[in-house]
């Protein structure tokens, strides 16, 4: 056992709980390592009473010797392995509901944290206007100094990581099958090309065929790097609708490109636009999102004709102040003065208060039964209207 790279156990986890798996999350907090619950051995994870009898099954068969040979593998492509142990491992992808414990990685995540990534997705068979608004958009993005990121899907996907690569901007892409399989073959040259130069991204070990099954379970990792998704056409079946109900789940905000009114392959996202999405028709409407987190990036790396005046910053609501209950614990005080009238995403709030998503959703729905938030139909939050009273003066032209 000592002779074993680290990151081996967790493949060899990874062959008990395949991706998709919420369990990961459970078991990385009550273990920390994959390597501890290895070590355990059938006793010890009988004794823990973490698993199903099912799981003890798994565990019992799952091969060591075979993760080490996909661990030889990735290394012979020279492919990173990166694990919740790894400092590389992304923070946004920590905190979604079925975490990845292996990403095999083509490329350079090493500023994955720290920069403006936003998802991209949509149907494959995309008008000739949603490719032209995909790749549009995501060079007006990827100008601004956002980072897109997509899987390597033929139309929407492809045009908006091309878009973004021609304005000389960067993008990521997140495949549903091994790191060293081209899919669609098509898009190969495209792959290799970002494998050298930004990154593709798969929780799938070499050698895994692009199932699909493994699409919608990919989907989540696509919208957990983002933080924030665009929809760009998408018909009422569209695996990109997948995307959005994962961003939803994950607490980030939506966004809605359409088409003409009466093309089938955009009623998803009109459905989304109902819903609370917003519709976009510039980066702007995009960026305007996130100035507050990016403020210095955006104005240092935006082309603009007006280059030299200063962005327009977030305001309060005029003619407004707020009044926060005696009674609220910390928690609920932070969260109160960082909410305004306009509804703000959970990431957004996430950003202002320096609480992590998983300690902010249970606080929200608290203070929602209490009155005090209101919600919107996708997933965005404001004070409620009692506790926005108007101010005493008159605001002066």
């Amino acid at each position: 056992m000592a002779g074993y790279d680290r990151k081996i156990y967790w493949i060899w986890l990874q062959q008990v709980f395949s991706p998709g798996s919420h369990r990961i999350n459970a078991l990385f907090g009550k273990f920390s390592t994959a390597q501890a619950i290895y070590e355990l051995g059938r006793e010890g994870w009988i004794d823990s009473h973490a698993f199903t009898e099912r799981e003890l099954e798994r565990l019992a068969a799952a091969s060591i010797e075979k993760a080490q040979a996909v661990f030889l593998r990735a290394q012979e492509l020279n492919c990173q392995v990166i694990t919740p142990e790894d400092p590389l491992y992304p923070v946004r992808l920590r905190h979604i509901y079925a975490m990845p414990a292996v990403l095999y990685v083509k490329g350079d995540i090493s500023q994955v944290d720290q920069e403006l990534i936003i998802s991209m997705v949509g149907t494959r068979s995309c008008t000739e206007y949603g490719l032209r608004a995909a790749e549009t958009l995501a060079g007006q993005l990827a100008k601004r100094g956002a980072v897109i990121v997509s899987g390597l899907a033929a139309g929407i996907d492809t045009a908006a990581i091309q878009g973004a690569l021609h304005a000389s901007g960067k993008a990521y892409a997140v495949t549903g099958c091994g790191i060293d399989i081209a899919y669609p073959a098509q898009n190969r040259k495209l792959m290799e090309w970002m494998c050298q130069y930004t990154a593709v991204i798969t929780e799938y070990p070499p050698a895994t065929p692009p199932y699909p099954g493994h699409f919608p379970q990919r989907n989540r990792l696509i919208s957990g790097l983002g933080l924030g998704t665009v929809v760009v056409e998408a018909g009422e079946g569209s695996g990109a609708l997948i995307t959005a109900g994962h961003a939803l789940e994950q607490g980030k905000d939506v966004f809605g490109v359409t088409a003409r009114m009466e093309d089938s392959r955009s009623s998803g996202v009109f459905n989304l636009i109902r819903a609370g999405a917003k519709p976009v028709f510039s980066a702007e409407d995009v960026l305007e999102e996130y100035r507050h987190l990016f403020s210095e990036r955006a104005e240092k790396e935006t082309v603009n004709p007006t280059a030299g005046t200063p962005a327009p910053q977030e305001k309060p609501e005029p003619g407004r102040t707020k009044e926060a209950p005696e009674w609220l614990d910390e928690t609920g005080r932070v969260i109160f003065e960082a909410l305004e009238a306009r509804p703000a995403s959970v990431q957004a709030i996430a950003a202002r208060t320096g609480l992590g998503v998983g300690e902010l959703l249970p606080a929200l729905t608290e203070l929602e039964i209490e009155g005090i938030v209101c919600s919107g139909p996708i997933g965005q939050f404001r004070l409620a209207e009692e506790y926005l009273l108007e101010e005493a003066t008159t605001n002066k032209l």
